[in-house]
């Protein structure tokens, strides 16, 4: 029973303490920890971030996407355990016999669920190509979107003609 002055939505935030954050700064979305070694790179800063997507869109409902989830875990024989209502940690042994758990979170967004894979213990390859396996497991519930980085890189970065380079849309 939750007392009178407590509403719903505040327990559920409690049971469900996921957050999501993301860079506050552009630059921290670079990969800094390698330089270019190659004479002449033309690479912009823009052109090297990285691109570490385990996550995809979901066009059925939580309860479907998590039911369609499962199924697959179980027919690839993973081992899954459902801590809350909206996340699964998958353990299993990769292929060198070590531990590789990872949870699989479930975040409502606009109409979609988003579906969000984050590694816990074991091996970061191994993680993916688990991921990939499941991604294409899934692909007949995955909501096809547009690409977001033409939109975040201004006209022109990258180019080799520093005549088209404008900050004028």
């Amino acid at each position: 029973m939750v007392p009178k002055n407590v509403s719903e939505s505040s327990v559920q935030e409690l049971m469900n303490p996921f957050s999501f954050s993301q860079p506050v700064h552009m630059e921290n979305l670079l990969l800094s920890t390698q330089t270019d070694c190659t004479q002449g790179s033309s690479q912009t800063p823009y052109q090297k971030l990285v691109k570490r997507m385990t996550r995809f869109f979901s066009s059925l409902d939580t309860e479907m996407t998590k039911e369609k989830l499962t199924l697959i875990l179980d027919k690839l024989r993973y081992t899954w355990k459902n801590h809350h209502s909206n996340q699964v940690t998958v353990t299993l042994n990769d292929k060198r016999k070590h531990n590789l758990t990872f949870k699989v979170n479930l975040l409502e967004m606009d109409g979609n669920v988003l579906v969000d894979f984050r590694l816990s213990k074991g091996d970061g390859i191994e993680f993916k190509r688990h991921f990939m396996k499941i991604k294409k497991a899934l692909a007949s519930i995955i909501v096809k979107g547009p690409n977001l980085f033409p939109t975040i890189v201004p006209s022109g970065v990258g180019s080799k003609d520093p005549e088209t380079y404008s900050t004028n849309p």
